[in-house]
C-alpha cells in the first residue's frame, strides 16, 4: 500500500496549498513559508492500515489583528498526523487517527526584538483519568525562534520569552486541534474580523472551512463522545473518561 501512502501525502499537501491560497487572498502581505509543501509531509511510520506523517515547521508572517498594517505576528506550527489508510482507500477521504500539533507565537517589534508571547501543544489521550480526550495545554516553546531568525538571517535578535512562567499543567479541553485546525485558528485570529473583513474575504475563509471539512476528526472512536447526550451538548465533561 505504498502508494496509498503517496496518495494521503498528496491530499495532505492540496490541503495545504488550499491553506495558502486562502492566506494569499485575505492579505497580501501575509505570508507562509516553505513555499514549496512537498517536503513538509515526512512518512515516520506505516503498516497495512495507518501511515504516520511528521510535518515540518510551518512559519505564518500575520498581522496581530486584521485591520493592522504591520506584519508583526511570527507563527511556527509542526506536529504529526496518523491517517487511516484502508478508510482512504476505500472512500478517498483523510481520516485522522492520532494527531499532536505545537504552535509557538513570537511578536517581531522595531527594535529588533522578539517575544516569545504564547505557546500551547494540543493532542489527544483517549482513555486516561483526569485527561480530556482532546485537550491544549499551554507551553513554552523558545526554541522555535530558530525558524524566525533563519527566515530574516539573523542571529542577533534578542529574544524574550514571555512564557517562561507559564502553568505547564492545565489541560483545556479543545476541539481536535490536528495541524489544519491551528492554521485555521491563525487564520482566523490574525486575518478575519467581523468589522473589518470584506464579504468578499468572509466568503474566500469559509470555502477554506468547507475543504477542511473533508478531514474527519478522531471522535468517531470514542464512543463517550457518540452518546446523545454527548452529541446534543458537546460541554467539556464530555471530553472526560
Amino acid at each position: 500500500m505504498v502508494n496509498i501512502n503517496h496518495k494521503i501525502q498528496r491530499a495532505l499537501v492540496l490541503q495545504w496549498e488550499a491553506v495558502r491560497a486562502c492566506i494569499e487572498r485575505l492579505n497580501n502581505s501575509a505570508k507562509v513559508e516553505p513555499s514549496d509543501p512537498l517536503g513538509l509531509f515526512k512518512i515516520i511510520e506505516s503498516d497495512a492500515n495507518v501511515v504516520e506523517f511528521e510535518i515540518g515547521r510551518t512559519l505564518l508572517i500575520f498581522p496581530e489583528r486584521a485591520n493592522d498594517t504591520s506584519t508583526q505576528m511570527h507563527i511556527v506550527i509542526t506536529g504529526r498526523l496518523s491517517i487511516d489508510k484502508i478508510h482512504f482507500q476505500a472512500h478517498g477521504q483523510i481520516r485522522t487517527v492520532n494527531f499532536k500539533s505545537e504552535a509557538g507565537y513570537f511578536r517581531l517589534k522595531r527594535d529588533g526584538t522578539l517575544q516569545h508571547v504564547f505557546g500551547a501543544h494540543y493532542d489527544l489521550t483517549e482513555d486516561e483519568i483526569g485527561h480530556p480526550a482532546f485537550h491544549a495545554q499551554l507551553k513554552s516553546f523558545l526554541d522555535f525562534a530558530d525558524v524566525v531568525k533563519c527566515r530574516y538571517e539573523s542571529s542577533t535578535l534578542n529574544v524574550t520569552n514571555e512564557m517562561n512562567n507559564v502553568l505547564k499543567t492545565v489541560r483545556l479541553p479543545s476541539a481536535q486541534m490536528d495541524y489544519y485546525s491551528v492554521l485555521i485558528q491563525a487564520i482566523a485570529d490574525h486575518l478575519i474580523s467581523q468589522s473589518h473583513s470584506t464579504t468578499e474575504n468572509i466568503a474566500t475563509f469559509r470555502d477554506l472551512l468547507a475543504k477542511n471539512k473533508s478531514i474527519q476528526g478522531r471522535a468517531y472512536q470514542i464512543p463517550r463522545l457518540q452518546a446523545q447526550n454527548a452529541i446534543t451538548c458537546y460541554r467539556s465533561v464530555h471530553w472526560y473518561p
